[in-house]
């Protein structure tokens, strides 16, 4: 059976990176969030499908979504789903990865694909966590504050609690890609 991973982070914390390199490195599926939001210019990975909230609408009374997700921004509404897994692009023969960044919704999907390892990637040091999101939300255009609002709720949960397995990315993305990786040969 193909691994299956699912990322998740604090903001910042180097998810697209990381699934960026997993991308570039083997043979990965992506299961695609579909969402109404617009792309931001930074986003290379296809952790998305952008629809209309039309087709969004369509899709989700025709009950194409595990889960679903309303986020307020700026005055207005977008929405993000979780497809359920007939609506998952085909896994390949020769697929050496499948992956996913389902967010806090991942343990639904998690009961549908039991396989599929839930990691969450930290950063030990909370420094170089909001540097790096300072950066990503000059290169984006998001704002800091309310990105790191969100870190601080995580952080009071506790968050990394409810994954599987923690790799940590205080170092290089590569050396995180190691941790991860060894999670999968693991199995």
């Amino acid at each position: 059976m193909t691994p299956h991973v699912n990322l998740s982070s604090f903001a910042g914390g180097g998810k697209t990176t990381i699934a960026g390199l997993l991308i570039a490195t083997y043979r990965t599926v992506m299961i695609p969030k579909i969402t109404t939001r617009p792309r931001r210019p930074t986003e290379e990975i296809p952790e998305y499908v952008f629809v209309s909230r039309g087709e969004f609408q369509r899709c989700r009374s025709l009950g194409h979504f595990l889960a679903v997700e309303e986020i307020a921004v700026n005055g207005g509404v977008h929405h993000h789903a979780i497809p359920k897994v007939e609506h998952w692009p085909c896994i390949s023969e020769g697929t050496e990865l499948v992956l996913s960044a389902f967010g806090e919704k991942a343990r639904l999907a998690q009961r549908c694909i039991p396989a599929m390892k839930l990691i969450f990637i930290s950063i030990k040091n909370r420094d170089i966590l909001a540097e790096r999101l300072r950066q990503r939300c000059v290169l984006d255009g998001g704002s800091f504050e309310k990105k790191w609002v969100l870190n601080e709720r995580y952080f009071s949960t506790d968050i990394e609690k409810e994954y599987d397995f923690v790799v940590y990315n205080d170092t290089t993305p590569e050396e995180c890609v190691a941790q991860i990786m060894q999670v999968i040969e693991e199995r």
